[in-house]
């Protein structure tokens, strides 16, 4: 994720109860979105595509300009843009700005198997090879709402977490710390969040955590569910910020941009094929 190691890391002080394995997310009855959980998968309803290559914006902070997906005429800042070639021999594999499933709001979790924790063991290996402390589903190309964490970084280090349906509340005080995104490569900026949260969420377990967060732990998780609402912290900077920014991500923009011309990458309805077989088996609410 980019988020610089050298703020303090938290404790967290988990309170755990026992697994609900028979709390379905109903929308309908308007559950909470974290208790979809772990049930049989069945068929979805048939939902319009959405619009992937527009932005999302805070429904709490103010965020920056927008890109739309066209190629522009961008100044040469300096970045080489060179993400790493696809790994043929794993499931996954980090995604980069602009793909569509980044600005895809990621779908609650409703079941989970052995292909699933085996996908959530890949992504932590994933994130401590980029030099990463979180990882969300859909920058591995998952619209599932869940995201994997560890503050120090290092696999011998630290704690790993899974969060599967989080939701954040009781939003406290206010914090500017530099972020960087395994799926912006290259691009730093400081990023206002609040200082301390309150995470609700399940673990890989089935267990209901909930815990009061701040310092590191409270900007990773922050990060990450922006993610799973397809935000991404280019977003949250000021006009003056994103500008410092901009032709980077144009460049980034560009680079897409090219590869789906030469047809190097899969196009919006390979995409949406996709995420939808997934939503079918981990996500349905039916």
């Amino acid at each position: 994720m980019g988020i610089s190691l050298l703020l303090a890391v938290s404790r967290i002080e988990w309170r755990r109860t026992a697994p609900r394995v028979h709390a379905a997310y109903d929308p309908r009855r308007g559950s909470h979105p974290n208790s979809g959980h772990f049930e049989e998968a069945r068929s979805l309803p048939q939902q319009s595509t959405p619009a992937f290559l527009g932005t999302k914006t805070s429904p709490t902070l103010p965020a920056g300009p927008r890109l739309g997906l066209v190629r522009f005429p961008a100044r040469q800042v300096g970045l080489t843009i060179q993400n790493p070639p696809l790994d043929r021999t794993r499931l996954l594999n980090i995604v980069h700005f602009p793909y569509p499933t980044l600005r895809y709001e990621s779908k609650p979790v409703t079941r989970v198997d052995a292909e699933l924790k085996k996908m959530i063991a890949e992504m932590f290996e994933l994130m401590y090879e980029a030099n990463g402390v979180g990882l969300a589903a859909n920058q591995v190309d998952l619209p599932l709402r869940f995201f994997v964490m560890n503050a120090a970084g290092k696999p011998d280090e630290g704690e790993e977490y899974v969060f599967i349906n989080p939701v954040i509340s009781r939003p406290k005080g206010s914090d500017e710390k530099e972020e960087g995104c395994l799926s912006i490569a290259g691009i730093y900026a400081p990023v206002t969040r609040p200082a301390q949260v309150h995470i609700s969420a399940y673990s890989l377990q089935g267990e209901e955590l909930e815990a009061n967060l701040d310092g590191l732990i409270a900007r990773v998780v922050q990060h990450e569910t922006d993610h799973l609402d397809g935000v991404l912290f280019v977003d949250r900077l000021s006009t003056t910020g994103f500008m410092e920014i901009e032709d980077m991500l144009l460049e980034m923009q560009n680079h897409y941009v090219g590869r789906l011309e030469r047809g190097e990458t899969a196009d919006d309805a390979t995409v949406m094929e996709r995420l939808q077989e997934w939503e079918n088996r981990y996500a349905s609410t039916g």
